[in-house]
């Protein structure tokens, strides 16, 4: 029930943001029962892992919005000052 047009997706410091609004295309004054609600909304999604962020990738097709966010392969560590320590 969502257009495309209505959505924003966007991704920083590891946060992955949804917004949208969803229109109710026959508002009525009162609702007996309603499983999936209009207006705004947004979600924010924790990536705990790297993200190659120029790879990410969003479509929507019937209803459905898929995000593709590649990972990145960790980075190497590298020691700046090693010391030897003699324990006593």
């Amino acid at each position: 029930g969502v257009k495309p047009e209505e959505l924003k997706i966007s991704f920083a410091n590891r946060v992955l943001t949804v917004l949208g609004r969803r229109s109710d295309p026959a508002a009525k004054l009162a609702y007996q029962q309603m499983e999936i609600r209009y207006g705004e909304f947004r979600s924010d999604v924790l990536i705990p892992w790297p993200v190659k962020e120029g790879e990410i990738e969003a479509s929507y097709e019937d209803g459905f919005l898929v995000i593709l966010l590649p990972k990145r392969k960790k980075t190497h560590k590298v020691s700046v000052f090693a010391a030897d320590w003699e324990v006593l």
